[in-house]
């Protein structure tokens, strides 16, 4: 699942020293961390957002915990990108256990929610499809409860979309090994994943270009070609700023690309 876009909060710029000096001292105001949180967020300063929330990560705080599952997760993309894959591991293991302890804190929070179940997707990536399959319920699970707390919850309908999608295209052969994991596998189509993708347009139009993509995607697969190219060409106008972002942004070109000929012998 793609998330690293914006989370929806009030945010105000805290001068950075004032946090500095109030650690410095131990008179730190977790409310006015958070804020700085949000606002570096917004800046696409995840390198600064990391090293702030680091440094509070033995709090008990859930607002504060699944912010660092987020940065650590964003963090952890940007390792990657940079061809650091061991680190990329490394970061979302260590973010997986501060989404755990958010939720242990407040199972009432919809972004705790969220976030675990963006974080155990990821970690799961890297114990094998069996268990990668095996935790796709749980994700799912938690992404809807996510929703029926928060109905604007853009993100986690995005997520949803994806996990529709992501079962709805799988190869044969990893049909097989549902079919051996699990009494009844997983079914759904891209109609249901593109059900997500327009929920989370219609709460935040146009708050991430990987949903557009997405949707695209979908629509390329259900041979709707025109939505799927309106769809590319939205996204494609994005000026990525983050790794999610600039994996949409490729996609999109990638699948426009694609389409090029088709566009030709209309």
């Amino acid at each position: 699942m793609q998330h690293d876009m914006k989370e929806s909060a009030d945010t105000r710029v805290i001068n950075g020293s004032v946090i500095k000096d109030a650690y410095a001292t131990g008179d730190v105001n977790i409310d006015e961390v958070i804020a700085e949180s949000d606002a570096l967020l917004q800046e696409h300063k995840y390198e600064e957002e990391f090293n702030l929330l680091s440094k509070f990560s033995h709090v008990d705080n859930d607002e504060l915990l699944w912010r660092l599952a987020r940065v650590y997760c964003v963090w952890a993309k940007v390792q990657g990108e940079r061809g650091h894959d061991h680190r990329r591991k490394e970061l979302m293991e260590e973010g997986f256990i501060f989404a755990k302890r958010a939720l242990e804190l407040n199972n009432k929070s919809p972004r705790c929610h969220s976030w675990y179940a963006t974080m155990m997707h990821f970690t799961s990536e890297y114990r094998g499809l069996r268990t990668h399959y095996l935790n796709a319920f749980t994700i799912k699970e938690h992404y809807e409860t996510a929703v029926s707390l928060d109905p604007a919850d853009a993100i986690s309908l995005h997520s949803l979309g994806y996990w529709h999608f992501s079962f709805a295209h799988l190869p044969w052969y990893q049909k097989k090994l549902l079919a051996v994991l699990f009494r009844t596998p997983p079914s759904t189509t891209f109609e249901q994943a593109l059900e997500y993708f327009y929920k989370a347009e219609e709460v935040a139009p146009e708050f991430f270009n990987m949903n557009l993509v997405m949707a695209g995607r979908a629509h390329w697969h259900l041979g709707q070609h025109q939505e799927a190219l309106d769809l590319f060409k939205r996204a494609s106008h994005v000026t990525p700023r983050s790794p999610d972002e600039r994996l949409a942004y490729a996609k999109a070109h990638e699948m426009l690309k694609k389409m090029a000929p088709e566009k030709h012998h209309r």
